[in-house]
C-alpha cells in the first residue's frame, strides 16, 4: 500500500530517556511585529530577545526555523485567544503565546516530503534538513513542515533519523511520504555558542 502525503508538522512523541513529555514544554511569545504564522508542529529558534506576553509577563520570543536553522524546539500549543476560542494556530503579527518542546532529546513523528530522492533504509542515523511546501491550515491549526529528503547526509543537519514509524496495517513503508521517527541534532540547547 503507497503512503499517502498527509503532511502535519513534527508531532512530539515522546523522549529518548523515556521522560514525561509534559516536563519538556515551555512557554514562550511570538511579538506582533512577527510576520510569520505559526502552527502546531511547526519547528522555531530563539528570537533573541524577551517580550511581554499577554499576561505581562516577560518571556524569550521564538520565531518559525527555515531550513538549516539551529531550532529551539517544536510548537505543541498555543495560549488561548480569548476574543476567537476557535482560533488553533498564531495568525501573523499578533502578539501570541506559544508552547514549545523544548528539549534536545525529545524524539519526533514526521513525513518526508517524498520528492525525487525519497530516505531508503540505508540512510538511518543520517541528518535532514526541513522544508515548508506551503502554509499552515487555519481550519486544524496544524502546520504542514516536512523532512527535506534530498538534504540528508552524513554530516550536520537540523534532525537526526532516529527510527521508521511502525506501519499499522501496512500504512507506512519506506519510500515517497514515508513517517519518521527523528530527534532534533541541530539544537540551541546541545550547542556551547549563544543565539
Amino acid at each position: 500500500m503507497a503512503n499517502v502525503d498527509n503532511p502535519s508538522g513534527f508531532k512530539v512523541i515522546g523522549h529518548l530517556t523515556d521522560a514525561p513529555v509534559s516536563g519538556c514544554v515551555h512557554a514562550y511569545v511570538v511579538p506582533a511585529s512577527d510576520g510569520t504564522a505559526l502552527y502546531l508542529g511547526d519547528v522555531v529558534k530563539s528570537g533573541g530577545t524577551m517580550a511581554v506576553d499577554s499576561d505581562g509577563k516577560y518571556r524569550p520570543t521564538v520565531t518559525r526555523a527555515a531550513a538549516g536553522d539551529t531550532m529551539r524546539g517544536i510548537v505543541v500549543g498555543f495560549k488561548s485567544d480569548y476574543d476567537n476560542l476557535d482560533l488553533k494556530y498564531r495568525v501573523a503579527n499578533t502578539l501570541r503565546t506559544v508552547f514549545v518542546a523544548d528539549d534536545p532529546y525529545i524524539l519526533c513523528e514526521a513525513q518526508e516530503d517524498g520528492d525525487t530522492t525519497p530516505l531508503a533504509a540505508v540512510d538511518m542515523g543520517e541528518n535532514v534538513d526541513i522544508i515548508y511546501t506551503g502554509t499552515g491550515s487555519s481550519v486544524t491549526g496544524q502546520s504542514i513542515c516536512e523532512l527535506d529528503s534530498t538534504t540528508h547526509t552524513s554530516s550536520s543537519a537540523q534532525f537526526r533519523l532516529y527510527d521508521f514509524k511502525k506501519p499499522i496495517k501496512d500504512d507506512n513503508e519506506i519510500g515517497a511520504w514515508a513517517r519518521w521517527i527523528v530527534m532534533p541534532n541541530e539544537h540551541e540547547l546541545k550547542s556551547t555558542s549563544g543565539v
